[in-house]
């Protein structure tokens, strides 16, 4: 019975076991035809939809490729025309540095030669107006000369111009005038004559001296190179407080020369004194 019973129980275990191996056949199967039919379909669906899919060429556009750049090439630059580039750009360079120092040379030739003909004008003009004016002792007027060479007229005017000077004087006066005539005096006869005078000032002002000078006769003698010698014969008459002192007969000399102007003291031609003197004169007895 014992026997029996495994039998029947070997028997169910394997019509079992060759259920559930038929089953699992059968699974396995169905998965390999459903996994068949998932790829077709899949594989179906991918090609439908690379035909409906718009191309590169439909869109306008080249499709990315992976290229290789040429080394010998920079973005937009070439570097195979790099040495032939530089070789340009230092030749214009030296042209533009030799075109700008020529220029720089002619510019400053230019200025000199402008600077020195403004000079040349300008000393040219000092020059001519050395030889061409001069203006006589209390005017305002040029009156026209040569070198060397001055009118008799403008001579008489300006020898009588510094006769009233010295000789004509008043208390009020008397300073300002031979200070005026130190001016056209030179600087060593300016001195003397400064040296000489202060005492005789103080004395017309302290006694109210006044003093005229009558001109009798007049001669002026010139050697033709602006060198002029005068020689003068006056009446000198000396008052005091409007009571008349005395009066005696007066040689004045002078030695003037024409002199051209200095910066420092005239800006026009003049008729200079360089020595002088005044002493009594002794009338030759007939």
């Amino acid at each position: 019975m014992v026997n029996t019973i495994k039998q029947k129980s070997m028997q169910i275990a394997a019509s079992i076991t060759g259920c559930l191996l038929d089953i699992g056949h059968r699974l396995t199967s169905a998965r390999k035809a459903a996994q068949t039919k998932l790829n077709k379909s899949l594989s179906n669906l991918y090609r439908s939809m690379e035909t409906q899919m718009i191309s590169p060429m439909q869109k306008g556009v080249v499709l990315a490729k992976v290229q290789t750049p040429d080394p010998s090439v920079l973005g937009e630059l070439d570097l195979r025309t790099l040495p032939k580039y530089i070789c340009y750009k230092a030749a214009l360079q030296k042209e533009k540095t030799t075109y700008q120092t020529i220029s720089l040379v002619l510019i400053a030739l230019l200025c000199s030669l402008f600077l020195y003909s403004r000079y040349e004008a300008y000393q040219f003009s000092n020059q001519l107006r050395k030889k061409e004016y001069i203006l006589a002792p209390g005017s305002f007027d040029f009156t026209p000369v040569r070198a060397h060479k001055v009118s008799d007229k403008y001579v008489q005017q300006t020898v009588s111009e510094y006769l009233v000077l010295l000789g004509n004087i008043t208390p009020d006066a008397v300073e300002d005038q031979y200070e005026n005539l130190k001016k056209y005096m030179s600087k060593d006869l300016a001195a003397r004559f400064g040296a000489e005078s202060n005492e005789w000032i103080e004395k017309v002002k302290k006694d109210n001296v006044t003093e005229t000078l009558q001109i009798s006769s007049k001669e002026i003698q010139s050697d033709g190179n602006g060198n002029y010698k005068l020689e003068a014969i006056a009446k000198r008459s000396i008052f005091s407080s409007n009571q008349f002192l005395s009066s005696e007969p007066e040689k004045i000399q002078m030695k003037i020369r024409l002199v051209y102007p200095d910066n420092n003291r005239k800006k026009n031609w003049y008729l200079e004194i360089y020595e002088l003197s005044r002493n009594k004169h002794q009338q030759k007895k007939k």
